[in-house]
């Protein structure tokens, strides 16, 4: 059967380079498949990427992620990245947890977990994981991702998202991550808070409503309660405005924390967020970054959509463990790619930068099916037809050029 796509474009090729040097070469091309196939192929499951990459029987792909711990690639990721990324002490360290839905039951290290999107136990992963976000920029980058198993898998040593959540800040940390940790309540708990300030972090934890606070010395209320009667402040921060409210008040067995409560103007009613924090900046400075923590449902979303995190049929743990860093460092790679002199050119020919992983993905798409040296010709010689095919394959419906 011919193969769907012509080469690995050049512009992932550049990225995916330092990952090669540490594998044989085998591994090698097996490696820059599965990396390619996640970011160009409709269908990300194992057999689909082989047939429309790979002239190899796909039992070498299922081989190479079953029997090799790729684990260390994850730190070279990251020294990688942040070279070209740095992050900062005011960018976010975002933590949070997402649920690859499966259908298969004897994938190990999967159970029934509860479903932030239907509020019901589903089968599957339940995945922590932590990206980093900037607080002026649409694309962060992922630091790391844990699979949680339920008390009730013997197969594995039990360990509470909550503690997953604090290695991953320390892990970061180690690896030279900056930026303020942000968890919403799923993560809050005293000895997080404890185990933060040891550490001397700076933190933006959601918690729930129901928290009891004192102020000024005052008899102890639930959050819903006291800011019911608070005075909130607009703000207005991406065009969007906000109302925001923040108290410094004494939380048993913590101590005095500012507690801060905010929603999107006109959803008062049913969309307040509480969060405790120990910052000291001005309301609209804490706005933008509550606002900036959704950048990880960004992240969640564009994992499962573009790059198969929840498409994968693999088995067994190591593999899926495997998987996972793949779409990490797929999703890397795009944001890397963007730094690279076509994708610029582009942008300046277009008069705007491809913007989501979404119009990455179906730019490397193209760029596999027609060849690179086609991109970068008809970007020169032919700009009109050049932007009819991104407005008809790659750029989104309110984004034309």
């Amino acid at each position: 059967m011919a193969l769907q796509y012509k080469e690995i474009p050049r512009g992932l090729k550049k990225f995916l380079k330092p990952y090669l040097k540490q594998l044989t070469k085998p591994q090698q091309t097996h490696f820059s498949t599965l990396i390619t196939g996640l970011i160009v192929n409709d269908n990300k499951t194992l057999q689909e990427i082989n047939d429309a990459l790979s002239e190899k029987d796909q039992s070498s792909l299922n081989r190479f992620l079953n029997n090799h711990d790729l684990s260390a690639l994850n730190d070279l990721r990251l020294a990688r990245v942040q070279r070209a990324l740095p992050t900062r002490h005011d960018g976010l360290l975002i933590i949070d947890d997402t649920l690859a839905h499966k259908t298969g039951m004897h994938m190990e290290g999967a159970g029934w977990h509860r479903s932030g999107v239907s509020k019901r136990k589903e089968w599957g992963h339940s995945i922590v994981n932590s990206y980093y976000a900037y607080p002026e920029r649409t694309l962060g980058y992922p630091i790391t991702a844990d699979i949680f198993t339920n008390k009730t898998n013997k197969a594995y040593v039990y360990q509470s998202k909550k503690h997953i959540a604090l290695e991953q800040v320390k892990y970061a940390r180690t690896r030279g991550v900056q930026g303020i940790v942000c968890a919403d309540s799923l993560f809050y708990a005293d000895y997080v808070v404890h185990a933060l300030d040891g550490a001397n972090e700076k933190y933006l934890l959601g918690t729930a409503s129901n928290l009891k606070i004192s102020v000024a010395r005052a008899p102890r209320k639930m959050l819903a309660e006291y800011f019911q009667s608070a005075t909130f402040k607009r703000v207005r921060i991406h065009g969007r405005w906000y109302c925001i409210s923040s108290v410094w008040a004494g939380i048993r067995n913590v101590g005095v924390r500012r507690i801060t409560c905010s929603f999107p103007e006109g959803h008062e009613d049913d969309n307040k967020k509480f969060y405790v924090t120990n910052l000291k900046c001005s309301d609209k400075e804490l706005m933008c970054l509550l606002v900036s923590r959704w950048r990880i449902e960004s992240w969640h979303r564009d994992a499962k959509q573009h790059l198969g995190l929840e498409d994968y049929q693999v088995r067994k743990d190591r593999a899926v463990r495997n998987v996972v860093l793949a779409v990490l460092i797929a999703y890397t790679v795009l944001v890397l790619s963007l730094l690279h002199s076509t994708l610029r050119r582009t942008a300046e020919k277009i008069g705007r930068p491809l913007q989501s992983i979404g119009e990455l993905c179906r730019f490397m798409r193209v760029a596999a099916r027609k060849r690179w040296r086609w991109v970068t010709c008809v970007l020169r010689t032919k700009l009109e037809e050049f932007k009819e095919i991104l407005n008809r394959e790659v750029l989104v419906k309110n984004a034309k050029v």
